[in-house]
């Protein structure tokens, strides 16, 4: 299921297609929009906005077969077009998506790389990082760390995408609420 703003603008814009595209993988998958790094109780999550002023943590759910979250670097630059850097988290359970006992890390990894390589739309080549605490970055893992072995995979794909800022079309949704 995807988890998107109903009007996107700008980075959300751009994240949506990336959700479209992981879509269209055969997977029972969560696929969540920008996910928002909150400390509850001295825990730092990666939660996303769900609806109606409710946030939902993401990645200890079982019932998933896998669990998709984009975290948007804290700087973007130009204000027309815009360059930010994204990390798409991807959590899977490699038993449930693929009917083999060995483990299939890499086609997994390159199942998601072929649907989002063609969305970028930047010169940066970007990185595939596995160690779960380099993949969950800034996150506290502890109550998931437990998934840092088979069947889980946990892995993360940087890179930069470029965008035209559509002021314009932010305007008139901003008007049309008001």
């Amino acid at each position: 299921m995807i988890y998107a703003k109903s009007n996107p603008v700008g980075i959300d814009r751009e994240i949506y297609r990336f959700q479209q595209a992981l879509n269209e993988i055969d997977f029972n998958s969560d696929i969540y929009g920008r996910l928002y790094i909150t400390n509850k109780d001295d825990i730092r999550l990666a939660e996303a906005y769900v609806e109606s002023g409710e946030y939902r943590e993401v990645f200890v759910d079982d019932k998933k077969d896998a669990v998709f979250g984009f975290i948007v670097s804290g700087e973007r630059t130009g204000l027309s077009f815009v360059k930010a850097n994204i990390r798409l988290i991807c959590s899977m359970r490699l038993d449930r998506v693929y009917t083999t006992t060995e483990r299939s890390d890499e086609e997994a990894i390159l199942r998601v790389l072929k649907v989002i390589t063609p969305l970028i739309n930047s010169d940066n080549e970007g990185e595939i990082i596995t160690n779960i605490e380099s993949v969950y970055e800034g996150i506290d893992v502890e109550r998931f760390k437990y998934r840092d072995m088979h069947p889980w995979l946990n892995f993360a794909i940087t890179f930069d995408v470029a965008y035209m800022n559509d002021l314009c079309r932010t305007e008139e949704m901003i008007f049309k609420t008001t």
